[in-house]
């Protein structure tokens, strides 16, 4: 049958960041399209997969992965020991393999733009409650899942083209493993989450009030972002968590590649309102640009190869990044350069 597919990631840390290792980066050659497709290929394979979203059962997410590619499917499995975070803006990239899809449209309002420009990390049912997993299951139980899945019997007339019984029999055995994670969910992580989540929403918005009326929208830049942490860090009303949170995030949105910022938020604006494959297509602009800038071979030494956290970013503050330079990194690439799926 051809809906039988269990994708599952052994033990260990599943990371697209490992490819970002001194090698690697050194062979990519500073802009040579080639070297950066073949480096990317984690892109053709979720773009390949995209044609499979509604042949899988289930995907577990890996014990530890900022790797986006399977979110497309309808079942996502996290364990506790599930961890999920985009840090990209540490080292000068961008969120990709489909992040300027699916982080704007996470169900809470905010959250995939606060995930995205600071790489804050989710962990074991947090991941759910975010819309990033779809069930929990304890890693204990995985073993017993998957016999239990593979051996399912289903009714002779039932195929996999037959979705509404099909999906049943497999939400039952799903439901028969999985932990209940309810909305109001409290942890050490997403309960200050849950805390936060109204000014998180009100800061992380993709657009301004527009004062003069019109129809247009007018998009929020990193500069109005931090301006209002400030304000609510400074604002002694608030509460101190919310205070707290606020500060935190100022800090650590200053020590992420201001280039990367401006154009990790741009992406998320336009992916907003692109379809799948068009998000794609930006992201392959992007990371042929993106990779020729001297801030990702800085960021991957400072995080990946020397680990010594001191990235020297050019330009080092917001107000220096040319925006003209952003917006080429988001127009066509010549022709022959263009992403085609194979």
């Amino acid at each position: 049958m051809k809906r039988c597919i269990v994708s599952l990631i052994p033990q260990g840390i599943y990371s697209y960041g490992h490819k970002f290792d001194q090698e690697n980066v050194g062979i990519m050659d500073k802009g040579n399209p080639k070297k950066v497709r073949e480096l990317l290929d984690d892109t053709a394979l979720a773009w390949e997969l995209v044609d499979y979203q509604d042949q899988v059962w289930y995907f577990k997410l890996s014990e530890s992965t900022s790797l986006i590619t399977f979110i497309i499917f309808a079942y996502r499995i996290a364990t506790e020991k599930t961890v999920f975070a985009m840090p990209e803006t540490m080292i000068g990239f961008f969120p990709d393999v489909g992040g300027g899809y699916f982080l704007p449209r996470l169900p809470h309002p905010g959250l995939g733009l606060f995930l995205a420009l600071t790489g804050y990390k989710l962990s074991s049912m947090n991941t759910v409650w975010a819309g990033i997993a779809t069930h929990f299951i304890h890693s204990k139980d995985l073993s017993n899942f998957k016999n239990v899945l593979m051996n399912l019997e289903l009714k002779s007339t039932c195929s996999p083209d037959d979705k509404p019984e099909f999906d049943y029999a497999i939400d039952k055995v799903i439901n028969q493993f999985s932990s209940y994670v309810p909305s109001y969910y409290h942890s050490s992580v997403s309960n200050d989450l849950l805390y936060i989540l109204d000014d998180l929403s009100k800061i992380f918005c993709f657009y301004k009030n527009n004062d003069d009326g019109g129809d247009h929208e007018i998009p929020v830049t990193m500069e109005d972002i931090l301006i209002k942490l400030s304000k609510c860090y400074q604002n002694i009303e608030n509460h101190e968590k919310v205070i707290h949170w606020a500060k935190q995030t100022y800090d650590k949105l200053l020590s992420c590649s201001p280039t990367s910022l401006k154009v990790t938020l741009r992406q998320l604006q336009i992916g907003s309102k692109l379809s799948f494959s068009d998000e794609f297509k930006m992201e392959y602009r992007l990371s042929q640009k993106m990779t020729r800038n001297p801030d990702f071979y800085e960021g991957v030494r400072a995080c990946l190869i020397d680990k010594d956290n001191t990235a020297k970013w050019n330009p080092n503050n917001l107000t220096s990044v040319d925006m003209n330079q952003i917006q080429s990194y988001f127009n066509q690439l010549p022709e022959n350069d263009e992403w085609r799926p194979e």
